[in-house]
């Protein structure tokens, strides 16, 4: 019999694999990011197909199979963009998920990093839709971080510092304060990544 593990996750994405199955792209609190399969997922009659969408953050029930982990229940937690009509956070949420699928490889859990981009996510259904120039800089600071975080770039640690935390009152002040900075950073890193 096979362990089953537990753990929340992001879908960053999915792929069809057969006639009604799909692989999905996970980053995990507890495993990094992985890839799941769902058996018959497609199908009209599956309980997993309304959970499993792209950019939903769900709680997940995984064992571990030869080529992929296998995902035998899903509960959504939340959809986003949280306003579907939103093209805006819709791009930038997506945007985010380019990021990771690209920057994060194997599986090693990132707890600091999985917080950050699910403050990230819940943050951009509270911009004001007139403010453009916010959608911008959410994204501009939650990628700094996640390259940060995942070892890419080099001597950013005081800006860094400076950035206070997604939802914090000078968040957007000091991302616009550095962007030059922080822009620079993020170029450079997915460069070094050979991702760019």
């Amino acid at each position: 019999m096979h362990h089953k593990f537990h753990t929340d996750a992001l879908i960053v994405g999915s792929v069809v694999f057969g006639e009604a199955n799909k692989v999905y792209e996970l980053f995990t609190r507890d495993f990094g990011m992985i890839r799941a399969s769902a058996q018959g997922v497609r199908l009209a009659k599956s309980k997993l197909k309304y959970a499993l969408q792209d950019l939903s953050y769900v709680r997940v029930d995984l064992v571990q199979g030869k080529e992929f982990w296998r995902i035998t229940s899903a509960t959504s937690i939340q959809q986003f963009p949280k306003n579907l009509d939103n093209k805006k956070e819709l791009y930038v949420c997506s945007r985010i998920a380019q990021v990771l699928s690209r920057l994060c490889s194997g599986e090693e859990s990132h707890t600091d990093l999985f917080d950050h981009v699910m403050s990230a996510y819940d943050e951009v259904g509270k911009i004001d839709t007139s403010s453009s120039e916010k959608y911008a800089l959410l994204e501009i600071g939650t990628v700094f971080k996640i390259v940060t975080l995942l070892g890419y770039g080099g001597d950013e640690k005081a800006v860094s510092d400076d950035i206070p935390k997604i939802g914090e009152v000078l968040f957007y002040e000091q991302v616009e304060k550095h962007r030059p900075i922080l822009v620079s950073h993020i170029n450079r890193a997915l460069r070094a990544s050979q991702l760019y």
